[in-house]
């Protein structure tokens, strides 16, 4: 039987929210974590751990799940017209988005109440906030929404998103493959081949969107 009372109630099990849903259950506060699905779907999402967030998860004590599913960056490379300026060491994470969320959600301890559904409204008052699940209703002291930037949600909370810049970010995805089919460089001692080959593309496509033709 589902006992309707809890300290927080999170709507939505992504990142934030899946990480949150860990933390405070492990510290003893009943935790309720409510998303229309049982694990993260695939998306076209990527995420690549910077180093503060590597140490924080870390101080979480969640970083050690994660990275059984991340490739480790070491260094970067910075580099101009097919030189290498300067190499950087550092800590950093990349991997796909439902993988990161996935395994944040395995870290997820029992004692957190899990429920595939969807929050369709909210009472929000000063002592308690009553949470509509279809026939049932969650009763917590503190409600989180984690569900993303907008929505019809967040229209009836009274929510509004600003926004600063449009156009901010672009994401795209390729792949590429030599025509002799052999592997590209990917060790340290080819970071100046590969930085060559990068400007050699670039090249292309700025003489492509310049003059509509690659560079002879």
């Amino acid at each position: 039987m589902l006992d309707n009372l809890f300290d927080v109630v999170i709507a939505g099990a992504g990142l934030a929210g899946t990480a949150m849903a860990a933390v405070l259950g492990r510290q003893g506060w009943r935790v309720a974590l409510v998303d229309p699905y049982r694990e993260c779907r695939p998306t076209f999402k990527a995420e690549k751990i910077e180093p503060d967030q590597a140490a924080l998860f870390r101080q979480l004590s969640l970083l050690g799940g994660i990275l059984p599913h991340a490739a480790r960056i070491e260094s970067v490379a910075e580099g101009y017209r097919g030189r290498i300026l300067r190499t950087r060491t550092i800590e950093q994470y990349g991997m796909r988005y439902e993988d990161m969320v996935n395994a944040l959600r395995a870290q997820i301890p029992a004692t957190v109440t899990q429920l595939e559904a969807r929050v369709e409204g909210v009472e929000t008052s000063d002592t308690t906030q009553r949470v509509r699940l279809g026939d049932t209703t969650l009763s917590s002291r503190l409600f989180v929404l984690a569900s993303g930037t907008g929505g019809a949600l967040h229209r009836n909370l009274g929510l509004e998103r600003q926004m600063l810049r449009e156009a901010h970010s672009l994401c795209s995805s390729f792949d590429v493959q030599r025509d002799d089919d052999a592997a590209f460089c990917c060790h340290p001692d080819d970071y100046e081949a590969f930085m060559a080959a990068w400007m050699a593309g670039k090249a292309f496509y700025t003489a492509r969107d310049m003059y509509g033709a690659p560079p002879p």
